[in-house]
């Protein structure tokens, strides 16, 4: 056999295994903590968007209110056990991240070489007649080689039967190579080294610096995605994503049938005196000229601790002691947030909907009437299946910007003009944070990294939800 095909081996032995155990776990983790938290949103949306569909396919067919839970929670046991084993595995590599242990650079290289001459002495592919002793003893080396562990690895190579022959056979080592080089091949071309070309593309994003001027937009360095590293192993990461969302979600929860309920209202449809209903619509609607600087400022008056009005009235009628911290406190913020968000909002989405229900035939609600049909009776046959096409667009479009408040008015407006040292905790969200990364810092590559994330996470939403809501009343935007 010739030395060539013998180094050719031993090399190639030499990259597979350190594929599998250097080189794609470190690929694997940094595509999970740059992208991995993207990937679990969006298939966690995809679930619960499917699991609403389901029900509502079930609550058709008559099914035992009780039980439906039940049952979504078997069928989709597969795919939550999926997203939990994802998590896990985001979890786990951020906790490598902090403790993975490296060699240096010189004993790195030592064992990069003392496990090649191994290769040599004790792989089967140059030994194929070996004693259960030497197979042991080569798992334990390759587990050595995984682990980085050097001196494990000097200790067993002592131990190496001495007078050990290399196999002969020019055949044999050339069906070796070619299985080995189909392996390597199968593994740049699958998860996770084909996301390496994503994590070493330099080109993606540059390193813009607003004293370079204009010309600097051009000129800025390529540095990949280094401020997305950044920004996803920022301590504070995961609790301003949680306000992100968690704020985002309340707001889209009670603001999205608020604007329905008023629109149904008898006050509004079918109220008898005009003057009382103009003066209901008048006095819902104004809030949504109101900027959130006024806002605030009415907030304050009513909700300060010191001389607020709700404070006051609840202190002279003895139902508290204390003045209660509604501006101030973590815990309230999300609850005021939303709570203004409804009564600024509320009134001009109304007006949509109010419109949809105007382009209702009314011969349809005399009809009805005629044929017995009570108020809530025409309002459920008729208005809302008439009104249906207008609700699908406005949820659609509010899921899509759901992390920026939906139909609940700015997210950032919100907590930034309510946000201060004590609440943060509760108010610093994506939108602000990358406001103050970029204007208060002049990080302005790092704050477009933040605001990339919340656009990414945003076209996934309403790509989803449009999916869906196609599939489940046959009504999309696109």
């Amino acid at each position: 056999m010739s030395i060539s095909l013998k180094e050719k081996l031993a090399e190639l032995i030499f990259e597979y295994d350190k594929l599998r155990f250097h080189i794609c776990p470190k690929i694997e983790d940094m595509y999970l903590l740059s992208f991995g938290f993207l990937e679990c949103e969006a298939y966690n949306l995809d679930i619960e968007l499917e699991m609403i569909k389901r029900y509502i396919e079930l609550f058709n067919q008559g099914e035992d209110l009780s039980k439906i839970d039940e049952m979504l929670d078997n069928e989709f046991e597969e795919s939550v056990g999926m997203l939990e084993k994802y998590m896990g595995e985001l979890d786990l590599a951020i906790e490598r991240k902090d403790t993975h242990f490296e060699l240096s650079e010189d004993d790195l290289d030592s064992l990069n070489s003392l496990y090649l001459d191994l290769i040599y002495k004790l792989h089967p592919s140059f030994n194929p007649v070996q004693s259960i002793y030497e197979k042991d003893l080569f798992e334990e080396i390759v587990e050595a080689f995984e682990t980085y562990d050097l001196t494990s690895m000097r200790s067993l190579a002592i131990l190496i039967p001495e007078g050990k022959t290399i196999f002969e056979d020019d055949d044999v080592f050339i069906k070796s190579i070619s299985q080995i080089n189909q392996e390597i091949y199968n593994i740049k071309n699958s998860y996770p080294y084909n996301k390496k070309k994503i994590l070493d593309d330099e080109k993606l994003f540059k390193d813009y610096k607003i004293q370079m001027g204009f010309s600097g937009i051009w000129t800025a360095d390529w540095v990949g995605i280094r401020w997305f590293k950044e920004l996803f192993s920022y301590y504070r990461f995961s609790e301003i994503l949680r306000n992100t969302v968690v704020l985002s979600i309340l707001k889209l929860l009670f603001t999205f049938p608020a604007p329905i309920i008023l629109s149904l209202m008898l006050l509004l449809n079918e109220m008898k005196v005009q003057k009382f209903k103009k003066a209901v619509q008048t006095v819902t609607y104004l809030p949504n000229f109101i900027s959130w600087i006024l806002v605030y400022t009415i907030a304050n008056s009513f909700l300060n601790a010191d001389m607020g009005l709700i404070n006051q009235i609840l202190q002279d009628w003895g139902l508290i002691k204390a003045p209660i911290q509604f501006l101030t406190s973590p815990n309230l913020f999300w609850g005021v947030a939303t709570f203004l968000a409804i009564w600024k909002t509320t009134g001009y989405w109304a007006i949509i909907f109010l419109a949809a229900i105007s382009g209702i035939d009314s011969q349809l609600y005399e009809a009805a009437q005629i044929d017995g049909a009570g108020r809530l009776q025409r309002i459920r046959y008729i208005t809302f299946p008439g009104i249906k096409g207008s609700v699908v667009t406005v949820l659609i479009l509010s899921i899509g910007g759901l992390l920026g408040g939906g139909m609940g008015g700015s997210n950032f407006d919100q907590s930034y003009i309510f946000g201060n040292a004590i609440n943060n905790s509760a108010s610093e969200i994506l939108q602000t944070y990358a406001f103050k990364m970029g204007l208060s810092e002049g990080r302005f590559a790092y704050a477009t990294a933040a605001d990339l994330v919340q656009s990414a996470v945003s076209v996934i939403l309403i790509l989803v939800s449009n999916k869906v809501a196609k599939k489940i009343t046959g009504e999309g935007i696109f």
